[in-house]
C-alpha cells in the first residue's frame, strides 16, 4: 500500500509541475474564452491587482528575508540553469533530467521539484501578471480545499512569491489532500519554479524542512 500511494504522489506532483509549465499563453487563452462576454478581461483585472502593483513598488530590502543555511544533512540539486536548493540527503531521486523531484522515503508523499518556465517577449505579461495568470489557472483547474496564500519575501536577494494552498484529488478512487507550496523567482525572463508537496496531514511535520528548502532556493 506504501508503495502505491508513493507512484499516485509522485503522478499527482508532475501533474503540478506541468500545469506550472503549462506557459502564460495558454492560460491567457484559457481563462479569456471562459470570460469572453465579461467587460473586463482577467488581464485587465490582473494589470489592477494590489499584488502586481505591490512586487513593482516595494524595495527587496524591505521584505521578509529568507536565507540559505548549510546543513551537513541536506544534498544541493543543481538545475542546469544555474537555479538551486537543498533537500533532506535522504529523499529519493523520482523525476527525471527533464523534470527532477525528490520524495521522502515514507508514505507521507513530501515530494519537490524543480521547474523552469520562459516568460515570451510575444506574451508581453510582466512576472507578476504570470503569476496572477498562473494562480488563476490553479483555481480552474484543481479542486481547492484552501485559498491560495500569497505572499513576497526577499529570497537571497531577490523578489519571490511563495503561494501556498491545499488542493484534493482522487486516483483511482483514492482520495488526496496535498498542501502545495511554490516559490518563483524571475531571471531575465526565466521564471524558476520550487514546488514543495505533502500529504495535508504531515504538512506541520515537515514545515520546517520545507522552510530550509525554501530558504535555499536560489540561483
Amino acid at each position: 500500500m506504501k508503495k502505491y500511494l508513493k507512484i499516485v504522489i509522485v503522478a499527482v506532483i508532475l501533474v503540478f509541475a506541468l500545469l506550472v509549465l503549462s506557459g502564460c499563453q495558454n492560460t491567457d487563452n484559457n481563462v479569456n474564452n471562459e470570460n469572453s462576454g465579461s467587460n473586463t478581461s482577467l488581464r485587465d483585472e490582473i494589470m489592477g491587482a494590489n499584488n502586481a502593483v505591490d512586487y513593482n513598488t516595494v524595495n527587496v530590502e524591505d521584505l521578509e528575508e529568507y536565507t540559505k543555511t548549510e546543513d551537513s544533512n541536506y544534498t544541493t540539486y543543481t538545475a542546469s540553469n544555474g537555479a538551486s536548493f537543498m533537500y533532506p540527503s535522504n529523499w529519493d531521486s523520482v523525476g527525471t533530467e527533464e523534470e527532477p523531484a525528490f520524495m521522502a522515503p515514507d508514505a507521507k508523499g513530501a515530494s519537490v521539484n524543480i521547474a523552469e518556465d520562459i516568460i515570451k517577449e510575444e506574451d508581453n505579461i510582466s512576472f507578476p501578471e504570470y503569476i496572477e495568470f498562473q494562480k488563476a489557472y490553479l483555481n480552474q483547474q484543481m479542486t481547492m480545499v484552501q485559498d491560495i496564500d500569497e505572499k513576497i519575501v526577499n529570497l537571497n536577494g531577490r523578489k519571490a512569491y511563495i503561494l501556498n494552498y491545499v488542493t484534493e484529488s482522487e486516483q483511482e478512487g483514492v482520495k488526496l489532500q496535498l498542501n502545495v507550496t511554490q516559490v518563483a523567482f524571475e531571471d531575465n525572463g526565466s521564471v524558476n519554479i520550487l514546488t514543495l508537496a505533502v500529504l495535508n496531514d504531515y504538512y506541520d511535520d515537515l514545515k520546517d524542512t520545507f522552510d530550509k528548502m525554501v530558504r535555499s532556493f536560489t540561483k
